[in-house]
């Protein structure tokens, strides 16, 4: 074997190693599925296997959907904690990963992509002979004003054909009216509305979000995280154990909805839209507060007001409590409130003495805020399971449109 053959077969697998154990590569943008071609090739041959026995361990190739994840650069949304998630979640999901981040430089001339390849691999239960791998693309775009058409015409040829595509949006940072070049090219769009405001970008989000509907299915981050609030609500008129009667849904008089001061407001408000849509309330007016909303609604028995309040509660970001009072109207004689509140990492539903607790999905800090990583994979693994666009969540967006249009 010559000196060169030698050089060769040496270089062909440290760059193996190097791929398979999730090293990034840098590679020129035009000849990215060339060079995961060659990498996949190589990696065909046989490897260490992670037993210390010596014996080879085998590669074996997995991809079951595109997921791409575009955000700009933030403390929030570092390169590093976004590469960490994906790692998570390839553990379980076998895709094409693709991390696209953006980073405005007030001080660059033009736009600068560069991109990396590397794999994610992680041994089969039981057996250390086998690794299950999938492949992660790393593009990195930089110039003074995102231009998503330059980005698109580079991710949007490297989405696998036939395979259902993912477009992962996590926090607020790229706006939704930037994404048209993509969304031809995905089937979903998953989003996190969580927000603090809702101001006139936001507003747009949710027009956006309409106007695309029916063309691509939105998943939201915020929508899914309600999820308990909303069958704790429902819970309360459903149980024998709480007990109250459907029959006095149609008479709410008040409802008080609490907040952190970090977030939770849109989340209050979707929550107000989803139960307010749901029991055939008719908007009428909302008003900005010194703490946050007050929406009144006309109902087939009597009016219905919604305080939404942040800054108090056990929440830095999410919901930490709702207050449910009625009207004694016909057959519903309730004296005192409904209360629906998360403390000591519960959700609890209470009237008087009884109390009942439902069962949360996710971690409890996800729903309150006080960390920003526990749970997101969870988050996103449950988000993966909704192959179909939610109604119920369009149901609850067209209402959140009809309160902003019509605030007073």
């Amino acid at each position: 074997m010559s000196v060169q053959t030698e050089t060769t077969e040496s270089t062909n697998t440290n760059r193996t190693l190097s791929f398979l154990s999730g090293q990034l590569s840098p590679v020129e943008v035009a000849k990215i599925e060339r060079e995961l071609a060659s990498l996949w090739n190589l990696s065909g041959s046989e490897h260490e296997s992670g037993d210390g026995s010596g014996k080879p361990a085998y590669v074996i190739k997995s991809c079951a959907l595109n997921f791409v994840l575009l955000a700009k650069a933030s403390p929030a949304n570092s390169e590093q904690s976004l590469d960490n998630l994906l790692a998570e979640i390839t553990l379980r999901h076998p895709m094409r990963a693709i991390l696209s981040m953006v980073e405005e430089e007030d001080d660059a001339a033009e736009p600068r992509i560069e991109a990396w390849v590397s794999a994610r691999c992680h041994f089969l239960p039981g057996r250390l002979d086998k690794q299950m791998c999938c492949e992660q693309i790393t593009v990195s775009w930089q110039g003074q004003k995102f231009k998503p058409e330059s980005l698109a015409s580079v991710i949007t040829p490297l989405v696998i054909p036939d395979l259902p595509s993912w477009l992962f949006l996590p926090g607020s940072t790229i706006s939704m009216q930037s994404l048209s070049p993509f969304l031809p090219y995905f089937d979903h769009v998953l989003l996190d509305s969580r927000s603090a405001t809702f101001d006139a970008e936001k507003l747009g989000q949710f027009q956006f979000i309409e106007e695309w509907a029916g063309r691509v299915i939105f998943i939201d981050l915020a929508w899914l995280i309600l999820q308990p609030w909303r069958r704790a609500l429902a819970f309360a008129f459903d149980e024998k154990d709480v007990s109250l009667s459907k029959e006095c849904l149609s008479t709410l008089d008040t409802i008080t909805i609490r907040c952190g001061p970090d977030g939770g407001l849109l989340q209050s408000l979707l929550l107000t839209s989803w139960l307010t849509r749901r029991l055939s309330f008719q908007f009428q007016k909302l008003t900005e507060t010194e703490t946050g909303y007050k929406v009144e609604f006309s109902g087939k028995f009597a009016p219905l007001t919604v305080q939404i309040e942040k800054g108090d509660g056990s929440a830095r970001t999410g919901i930490s409590s709702v207050d449910v009072s009625f009207h004694q109207l016909g057959c519903c004689k309730l004296e005192e409130s409904l209360k629906v509140t998360f403390s000591q990492g519960a959700l609890s539903v209470c009237y008087k003495d009884k109390c009942e607790f439902v069962e949360l999905p996710y971690c409890p800090e996800l729903l309150t805020g006080t960390t920003s990583e526990c749970g997101m994979s969870e988050l996103v693994d449950d988000a993966l399971e909704h192959t179909q666009q939610d109604a119920y969540y369009l149901e609850a967006v067209s209402g959140l449109l009809e309160m902003f249009q019509g605030r007073g």
